[in-house]
């Protein structure tokens, strides 16, 4: 099978995140909009889903792997769904650090959204091809890996370090460096197995997340869209989302059924 050790290094980015949003999250849940619970809790269980998943099929459990896979119908739009009430949560303001980067984030996070969706739609359409099946699941945590890995620059790393609202456009580096990182990675699975390719298409879209960051990101067109997005009922975000989910599950089982 490949990627045998796929999750151990899943498991380690799930242990990453805690220190990663200790400050802004785990620190204060109290104080966090519900909408961020359930990303949270979502992003969470889809690690553990891979970290399962990985293992049980590495270990030759394969019922338990198909059961356990299972799970994915139900936690696809859920995650989503949380994904999206972020998005619309961060486009509605507040805070220094939203003004400056809010909108700009929120164009990557949408183009995050759209190609989990479709690594999903593939990942279920080549179940029964064993390395695209795997390498479609295993390029979803890269879309996860860079907010993680952006917020720990600025907690540990030296020149990057964010202590003052003054310091915050600091941020931008930590972005564009984790953004680096994670494109690096999934190019070097790729050229490992040249079949994998998910991992050149997410380090694609890694690199146009970072592009559109600097640029249409700043546009006042993004901004107007970005605005409305933040009026939108929760109710709305949540159901699209839902429903998106549900098609792309739906719809990769389907065409993935083998001709009769």
């Amino acid at each position: 099978m490949p990627y045998p050790r796929a999750y151990i290094y899943v498991f380690v980015l799930l242990l990453l995140t805690f220190p990663a949003f200790w400050l802004n999250y785990y620190s204060q849940l109290a104080e966090v909009p519900w909408q961020f619970h359930l990303h949270g809790v979502s992003a969470t269980l889809w690690m553990l889903l891979l970290i399962w998943q990985s293992w049980t099929i590495h270990h030759r459990r394969r019922e338990l792997h198909r059961i356990a896979g299972l799970a994915t119908f139900v936690l696809t739009p859920v995650f989503l769904a949380g994904s999206l009430l972020v998005i619309g949560s961060m486009a509605a303001g507040g805070g220094p650090f939203r003004d400056l980067f809010g909108t700009r984030l929120g164009l990557t996070d949408v183009i995050s959204f759209f190609t989990f969706t479709a690594l999903i739609y593939g990942a279920f359409r080549h179940r029964r091809n064993v390395a695209l099946h795997s390498s479609y699941l295993l390029a979803t945590p890269f879309l996860l890996a860079s907010p993680v890995i952006s917020r720990l620059f600025p907690a540990f790393v030296p020149g990057l370090t964010i202590r003052s609202i003054e310091e915050i456009p600091r941020f931008a580096g930590s972005f564009h460096l984790s953004q680096g990182l994670a494109i690096a990675l999934a190019l070097l699975l790729f050229m490992r197995n040249r079949k994998a390719t998910p991992f050149l298409v997410v380090a694609i879209v890694i690199a146009a997340q970072s592009l559109a960051f600097e640029t249409a990101g700043r546009t006042v067109i993004w901004s107007d869209i970005n605005g409305w997005i933040g009026t939108l009922s929760p109710v709305m975000l949540a159901c699209f989302a839902g429903l998106l989910g549900i098609a792309a599950t739906w719809f990769g089982w389907a065409n993935g059924r083998p001709n009769r």
